[in-house]
Protein backbone atom coordinates (compact mmCIF):
# COMPACT_ATOMS: atom_id res chain seq x y z
CA UNK A 1 0.00 0.00 0.00
CA UNK A 2 1.34 3.26 -1.16
CA UNK A 3 0.66 6.70 1.01
CA UNK A 4 -1.81 8.82 -0.27
CA UNK A 5 -0.85 12.67 -0.36
CA UNK A 6 -2.24 13.50 3.29
CA UNK A 7 -0.39 10.66 4.56
CA UNK A 8 2.54 12.00 3.02
CA UNK A 9 2.00 15.50 4.72
CA UNK A 10 1.15 14.35 7.78
CA UNK A 11 4.70 12.72 7.63
CA UNK A 12 6.27 15.76 5.97
CA UNK A 13 5.15 18.34 8.48
CA UNK A 14 4.81 16.37 11.82
CA UNK A 15 7.49 13.57 11.73
CA UNK A 16 10.22 15.42 10.46
CA UNK A 17 11.45 17.31 13.42
CA UNK A 18 13.77 19.69 10.79
CA UNK A 19 10.60 20.54 8.94
CA UNK A 20 9.33 22.57 11.71
CA UNK A 21 11.63 24.54 11.05
CA UNK A 22 11.48 24.84 7.50
CA UNK A 23 7.77 25.07 6.11
CA UNK A 24 7.86 22.48 3.20
CA UNK A 25 4.65 21.98 2.19
CA UNK A 26 3.96 19.48 -0.29
CA UNK A 27 1.29 20.31 -3.14
CA UNK A 28 1.63 17.50 -5.18
CA UNK A 29 1.93 13.84 -5.20
CA UNK A 30 1.60 11.36 -7.43
CA UNK A 31 2.90 7.91 -9.04
CA UNK A 32 6.69 8.99 -9.23
CA UNK A 33 6.19 12.62 -8.78
CA UNK A 34 6.17 15.16 -6.17
CA UNK A 35 5.70 19.28 -6.00
CA UNK A 36 6.74 21.06 -2.58
CA UNK A 37 6.26 24.39 -1.85
CA UNK A 38 8.64 26.56 0.79
CA UNK A 39 7.02 30.10 1.09
CA UNK A 40 9.62 32.83 1.16
CA UNK A 41 10.49 34.17 4.66
CA UNK A 42 13.51 36.52 5.70
CA UNK A 43 16.02 33.81 7.28
CA UNK A 44 16.14 31.80 3.80
CA UNK A 45 18.48 34.67 2.52
CA UNK A 46 22.07 33.50 1.95
CA UNK A 47 23.65 36.40 0.53
CA UNK A 48 22.59 39.72 2.05
CA UNK A 49 24.09 41.95 -0.26
CA UNK A 50 22.79 40.24 -3.56
CA UNK A 51 20.25 38.82 -1.98
CA UNK A 52 19.79 36.04 -2.97
CA UNK A 53 18.24 32.72 -1.37
CA UNK A 54 20.87 30.25 0.85
CA UNK A 55 22.00 27.96 -1.87
CA UNK A 56 21.85 24.84 0.91
CA UNK A 57 18.33 25.73 1.18
CA UNK A 58 17.51 25.15 -2.74
CA UNK A 59 18.97 21.72 -1.97
CA UNK A 60 17.30 20.95 0.98
CA UNK A 61 13.77 21.29 -1.33
CA UNK A 62 15.25 19.06 -3.71
CA UNK A 63 15.90 16.31 -1.20
CA UNK A 64 12.76 16.79 0.12
CA UNK A 65 10.70 16.38 -3.20
CA UNK A 66 12.61 14.05 -4.51
CA UNK A 67 12.35 11.98 -1.38
CA UNK A 68 8.56 12.68 -1.69
CA UNK A 69 8.65 11.10 -5.26
CA UNK A 70 10.25 8.28 -3.97
CA UNK A 71 7.90 7.76 -0.99
CA UNK A 72 4.93 7.71 -3.61
CA UNK A 73 6.50 4.54 -5.63
CA UNK A 74 7.91 2.21 -2.21
CA UNK A 75 6.13 1.15 0.16
CA UNK A 76 5.80 2.77 3.71
CA UNK A 77 8.12 0.25 5.43
CA UNK A 78 10.79 0.40 3.43
CA UNK A 79 13.68 2.36 4.45
CA UNK A 80 14.95 5.52 2.59
CA UNK A 81 18.46 7.45 2.73
CA UNK A 82 20.02 9.80 -0.11
CA UNK A 83 23.25 8.56 -0.86
CA UNK A 84 23.91 11.22 -3.79
CA UNK A 85 23.15 14.32 -5.13
CA UNK A 86 24.00 16.96 -7.53
CA UNK A 87 22.84 20.48 -7.94
CA UNK A 88 23.24 22.93 -10.82
CA UNK A 89 22.08 26.33 -9.70
CA UNK A 90 21.11 28.60 -12.60
CA UNK A 91 20.01 32.04 -10.93
CA UNK A 92 19.75 33.05 -8.17
CA UNK A 93 16.64 32.82 -5.84
CA UNK A 94 15.11 36.10 -5.05
CA UNK A 95 12.58 37.14 -2.11
CA UNK A 96 9.55 35.28 -3.38
CA UNK A 97 8.14 31.25 -2.68
CA UNK A 98 10.17 28.51 -4.43
CA UNK A 99 8.92 25.10 -5.85
CA UNK A 100 10.34 21.86 -6.58
CA UNK A 101 8.97 19.61 -8.89
CA UNK A 102 10.27 15.96 -8.82
CA UNK A 103 9.87 13.02 -10.98
CA UNK A 104 11.37 9.58 -10.63
CA UNK A 105 13.91 8.86 -13.24
CA UNK A 106 14.75 5.37 -12.27
CA UNK A 107 13.79 2.81 -9.82
CA UNK A 108 15.46 -0.68 -9.11
CA UNK A 109 15.87 -3.05 -6.20
CA UNK A 110 18.30 -0.79 -3.99
CA UNK A 111 18.62 2.44 -5.52
CA UNK A 112 15.89 5.28 -6.91
CA UNK A 113 17.15 8.16 -9.08
CA UNK A 114 15.37 11.84 -9.22
CA UNK A 115 15.66 14.90 -11.64
CA UNK A 116 14.68 17.86 -9.72
CA UNK A 117 13.80 21.04 -11.04
CA UNK A 118 13.51 24.34 -8.58
CA UNK A 119 11.45 27.82 -9.51
CA UNK A 120 9.88 30.25 -8.14
CA UNK A 121 6.41 29.94 -10.23
CA UNK A 122 7.04 28.94 -13.80
CA UNK A 123 9.15 25.91 -14.51
CA UNK A 124 10.49 26.51 -17.45
CA UNK A 125 12.27 29.18 -15.99
CA UNK A 126 14.29 27.18 -12.83
CA UNK A 127 16.75 28.53 -10.62
CA UNK A 128 18.39 24.97 -10.20
CA UNK A 129 17.90 21.44 -11.94
CA UNK A 130 19.53 18.49 -10.21
CA UNK A 131 19.57 14.80 -9.47
CA UNK A 132 18.94 13.01 -6.04
CA UNK A 133 19.83 9.26 -5.51
CA UNK A 134 18.79 7.35 -2.79
CA UNK A 135 19.47 4.00 -1.49
CA UNK A 136 16.16 1.85 -0.17
CA UNK A 137 16.36 -0.76 1.66
CA UNK A 138 12.96 -2.75 1.23
CA UNK A 139 10.75 -4.61 3.68
CA UNK A 140 8.90 -6.68 1.47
Amino acid sequence: MKLDLEQMRHFLHEQVPFHKLVPFELEAVEPGFALVKLTFFEELIGNPWRPSIHGGVIATLMDVAAGAAVFSVIEPDDLLATIDMRVDYLLPGTRTTLFCEARVLKSGKQVVTVNTRVHQGDSEQPIADGRVVYNVRRKG
